[in-house]
Formats: C-alpha cells, sequence, structure tokens
C-alpha cells in the first residue's frame, strides 16, 4: 500500500537536515552546477575541500541509511536533495557527487571482504551506493534473474536501519514487485505482511521464499560467523538485524557439483523448519588442526584435473560486487581462506568419507580429506550434499532422529601427503560429488 502512495507522488524531497558550514559550501558548488555546467565549479571539485565536505555529508547524514527511503525515491517520478535552505535535483546531486567520490561511483568501489563492515565510514558508503540504484526506476540489471532481484534486494536490508527489524523485508517488498511485474511478480505467493508475525517468521519466509522460487539452496551458501544468528531464529534463517560480513564464493575452482534435482518445496506454515534432501558424504572426526604440527599445504589442481580459476568472493548485495585476487592460483586460494578465517571465523578439520563413492576419485588408503567450516563445528558433525546446492553443507544431528542444525557451507580439499626433506606436505584439490551420491533414494534431512 505504501509503494502505491509514492508512484503517485510527483517529488520526492529528501531532507538532510539542517545545513552545517561543509553543507552549505558544498550545496554552493551544486547551485553553480546547475547553472553554469562543470565549468563553473571544475577548479573547487579538484580541491581537498570539496571532497571532504562530500565524504563528511554521505558518513554523516542518516537519511541514506533508513530502510523505508528506498522504496520513496525509488517510487518518485523526480527525487530532489534538500539540506538547510538549499535544494537541487537528484541528477545534479549524483552528478557532482560521483566526481567528488570517485571511490563511490560504482557498486564493486565499496565491497571491501578484508574489512569490517560495521566500520561506521564503510557502511554508510555502502548504504549510499546503492541508495542512488534505488533512485533508478530501471536500476536492475542482476544476472541470475528475477529471484535475484528479490534475494539481493532484502540481504541489502541489513545495510539499512529499521525501528521493526520486520521491515527489513516489508519495507522493500513494493520495489521487488513493481520491478518484476513485467516478467512475473516474484513477491506472489509470499505470505501477506503482517506485524503481529515474529521477526523469526519473517526472516524465516523470506529464506523459504528465496529457495521456493530460485528452486537452488543458493541462499545457504553463504559464509558468516554463525555467531552472528540470533537465538531467536533457527539456525538456517538468515539475521537481517545485524550488519556483518557476508560472503559467497565465485564458483571455478571451488565447485563441487550441482545435483539436477530442485530442493524440495518448503512450506510457510512449518515454522522454524527446513526440509532438504540429498546424500550424505561423511563424517568430521577431528576439529584439530591439521597444520599444528608444522604439516604445509599446496593447491595443484593437476591431481585431480579441476578448475584453475574463478578464485575469488562476492557479496549477497549484486552481482556486481565481487572481488578477486591477482593470484588465482594457490597464493589467491590461500588468500581467499584468510579472509573466511579472520572475517567469518572458519577453521581446518578432517572429514571421513563414508565411502569410496561418494567423492569422485577418492582412495582411503591413497587420499586424505580435510574439510574448511565454521568454527562451531565438533567432531560427529556430519558433510551432506543437498540436491539445489553446488557446495556441501555441515549439519550436526539433533537429539530428535531425521532433525539437525545448519552450520553453513564447507570447502573439502582432497590430496596426499607427501614427506618432505624439512616438513609434510598437503598437495590438493577440490574434488567433484561422486557416483555413490546417487545411488538409491535420497536420504531427508530436517533442519531446524
Amino acid at each position: 500500500m505504501m509503494f502505491s502512495i509514492y508512484l503517485k507522488a510527483y517529488r520526492v524531497v529528501v531532507w538532510l537536515g539542517q545545513a552545517t558550514n561543509d553543507d552549505e559550501y558544498l550545496f554552493s558548488l551544486l547551485k553553480t552546477y546547475g547553472r553554469e555546467g562543470m565549468g563553473g565549479i571544475r577548479g573547487e571539485v579538484e580541491g581537498p575541500r570539496a571532497r571532504r565536505a562530500a565524504t563528511k555529508l554521505i558518513e554523516t547524514k542518516p537519511w541514506f541509511q533508513r530502510t523505508w527511503t528506498r522504496q520513496e525515491v525509488h517510487a518518485a517520478h523526480k527525487v530532489h536533495v534538500a539540506c538547510g535552505s538549499q535544494e537541487c535535483s537528484f541528477e545534479d546531486f549524483q552528478f557532482v557527487m560521483d566526481r567528488l567520490l570517485p571511490d563511490m561511483d560504482e557498486i564493486r568501489d565499496t565491497f571491501r571482504p578484508h574489512r569490517d563492515p560495521r566500520e561506521r565510514a564503510l557502511s554508510a558508503r555502502r548504504a549510499y551506493v546503492f541508495f542512488k540504484q534505488h533512485c533508478e526506476n530501471d536500476m536492475y540489471t542482476e544476472e541470475g534473474g528475477f529471484h535475484q532481484a528479490w534475494f539481493r534486494m532484502i540481504m541489502r536490508s541489513s545495510l539499512y536501519e529499521a525501528t521493526l527489524p520486520q521491515d527489513k523485508v516489508f519495507a522493500v517488498l513494493g520495489i521487488i514487485g513493481e520491478m518484476t511485474k513485467e516478467a512475473y511478480d516474484v513477491t506472489e505467493g509470499f505470505p501477506e505482511i503482517d506485524y503481529s508475525k515474529s521477526v523469526s517468521t519473517v526472516f524465516e519466509s523470506f529464506q523459504k521464499h528465496t529457495i521456493n522460487i530460485s528452486q537452488t539452496l543458493a541462499s545457504l551458501q553463504i559464509f558468516y560467523d554463525r555467531d552472528a544468528v540470533g537465538r531467536d531464529l533457527p539456525s538456517w534463517a538468515i539475521d537481517l538485524r545485524h550488519n556483518v560480513t557476508r560472503l559467497m564464493l565465485r564458483f571455478g575452482v571451488f565447485h563441487f557439483d550441482m545435483p539436477y534435482t530442485a530442493p524440495p518445496v518448503q512450506a510457510y506454515d512449518e515454522y522454524g523448519l527446513l526440509r532438504l534432501e540429498g546424500a550424505r558424504i561423511g563424517i568430521i572426526t577431528s576439529t584439530e588442526s591439521p597444520w599444528k604440527g608444522g604439516m604445509h599445504r599446496e593447491f595443484n589442481s593437476e591431481i585431480l584435473g579441476s578448475y584453475t580459476s574463478g578464485v575469488g568472493l562476492e557479496s549477497c548485495y549484486s552481482s556486481h560486487d565481487w572481488w578477486m585476487p591477482d593470484n588465482q592460483g594457490n597464493k589467491g586460494i590461500e588468500e581467499v581462506y584468510k579472509i573466511l578465517e579472520m572475517r567469518c571465523s572458519y577453521n581446518w578439520a578432517a572429514l571421513e568419507p563414508r565411502n569410496n563413492d561418494v567423492i569422485e576419485e577418492y582412495n582411503l588408503a591413497k587420499h586424505r580429506c580435510l574439510v574448511f567450516v565454521s568454527h562451531l563445528v565438533r567432531e560427529g558433525d556430519i558433510i551432506i550434499h543437498p540436491s539445489g546446492a553446488e557446495m556441501p553443507f555441515i549439519l550436526r544431528p539433533d537429539t530428535e532422529a531425521g532433525r539437525f542444525s545448519f552450520l553453513g557451507p564447507a570447502i573439502i580439499a582432497m590430496g596426499v601427503v607427501r614427506k618432505l626433506k624439512d616438513r609434510d606436505m598437503f598437495t590438493y584439490a577440490f574434488p567433484r560429488r561422486g557416483s555413490g551420491c546417487d545411488v538409491g533414494s535420497p536420504e531427508s534431512f530436517v533442519l531446524i
């Protein structure tokens, strides 16, 4: 309803509050630009004062960081920016700001997987970069179809503030419905807006709807510190209340496989439960660091004939928001490990496959399997590969048979240990799903 009201608005005024001295100076430049074009401000734009004033505006004005403003500006025919007694069109504002802040021009400019996204300056820049897109009615050019527009738009809500956590989802449904209506409205089938529903129910429905419309489990393939999930949510839900590091792998070298079958359709009224089907890969036998005794590791694609490219990370906010190390071999892979270890609390553990056939080319007498997993993992947890997933997941069996806690995605490394003169060397590659995973009926896993 709110979005339909904003669609009728001729103009939305962005009120940034009373102007500081820096704001007055910046808006005087915008006013001059409106009269004379770039020729009138070229010298000022290249100076440090203008850049400092523009940076301070983005980092201190809360308007750009509120969830509801996203739909206000997206629905409006025209957007104007006002600060103190001065005003300009958003087109003029964006044009000048893009020249003052070239490091905030494109989405990718602010993606810093090495850094804490809660840093005030970085968080504000991220919110502003995406906010600019909300002012463009044809903003969606996401790769992967309209279901990606749904998923990424709502994932961005963790960047923005909302008085009610439910609005992390509800506040952008109008935008998503409007921008996808020409093909099909991806919000259809999503439970109706109801503020009496708990935060958990709303966040669960977001995850389930993402799976149902995409027919994949890509939304479960996110690396983050599992301690960031609130205790009031099931283990598989995404807690949009917290702006924490959430990363996805760029697939290529890390790709395990994608079963042809889609995941089960999720029922919105099965509160707290998510149903998966797939194959059990193996069990965690030790969480002691395999490198503790001085063993080194080295990626070598030749031992399994695996991919040697596609080493990199993506955010959950846009398909244009990605990072790749300069080195696409062992050094680049080590850089990815370091980021996931530091920002997502991932560690190494030992995996025992349940037989020789669940991992391609695995030989019990020859190979050793290690896994890169959440720091919460312990001995006895299991690795599975479910339908709809491109990589394995790690689960913890519950006291009730058939039910499991979700501990996130895992990276399997398979290789051989060689004795060198001064140390042991684990030479490995990333294996693929084996034919043994397709024998018999898939196993059911109910996540809690």
